[in-house]
């Protein structure tokens, strides 16, 4: 790190490879840190749902959207303590029809009509390097639902991730949801680190989810 005097007044900011900056010392330069992004094929595919979902949602009609918002107006108010989402209508037309999609199912236009499953009543989450073994309760489910999992990107320890953060892992494949299951992180964790997760009670046949349950965990070995 060099120490430098700027002759036309202090410069801050990044410029080619590096960034100039001051602190107690005075002003410094230091070389440019690049960003990093894994971009791996789960993440590619979850940006690639997210955003066709988010412009289909503009080319609907006004009354489908109007449904959508009177929807949302229910997901939100039935969320269980420390969990409020608060959801827009476009916002939850996305997250329902990316699930729909990872299940191989085509989006919709108009929000379900079937009745929501209710919350899990406990979900823990033992995660490993790229796998997360899943436990739940009450078990099984019952024929045709299963778990679909989100994880944020893991932490180190801070603020907490938003739900808005994370990305579809997968959904269990054990027989009428039966506990436990081990199914793919959408974010490989190294051990020591945190991650943020929500689970919700799905049934397959509509795609329909019940209100999320959230947890943090953390891989030891």
């Amino acid at each position: 790190m060099a120490k430098i005097l700027p002759l036309l007044g202090e410069i801050t900011g990044s410029v080619g490879g590096s960034t100039f900056a001051r602190n107690a010392g005075g002003s410094y330069v230091r070389a440019r840190a690049a960003g990093t992004n894994p971009n791996t094929i789960k993440q590619q595919r979850a940006r690639a749902f997210l955003g066709s979902n988010a412009s289909r949602f503009e080319q609907i009609t006004q009354t489908q959207k109007d449904e959508w918002a009177d929807f949302a107006l229910y997901w939100n108010s039935i969320q269980p303590q420390g969990s409020k989402l608060n959801l827009t209508a476009a916002q939850l037309y996305t997250t329902l029809n990316v699930a729909r999609q990872y299940g191989g199912m085509a989006p919709v236009s108009t929000p379900p009509t079937a009745v929501r499953p209710a919350a899990l009543t406990t979900l823990t989450a033992d995660p490993h390097e790229s796998t997360v073994d899943l436990t739940w309760t009450p078990s099984p489910l019952g024929s045709g639902q299963r778990v679909l999992l989100w994880q944020a990107p893991p932490h180190n320890g801070g603020r907490r991730a938003r739900f808005h953060d994370a990305t579809i892992c997968a959904v269990t494949t054990s027989a009428a949801g039966t506990s436990p299951d081990t199914i793919a992180l959408a974010h490989p964790m190294q051990i020591g680190q945190s991650a943020s997760f929500w689970g919700v009670h799905i049934q397959t046949t509509d795609w329909v989810l019940g209100p999320p349950i959230r947890l943090e965990a953390t891989r030891t070995t």
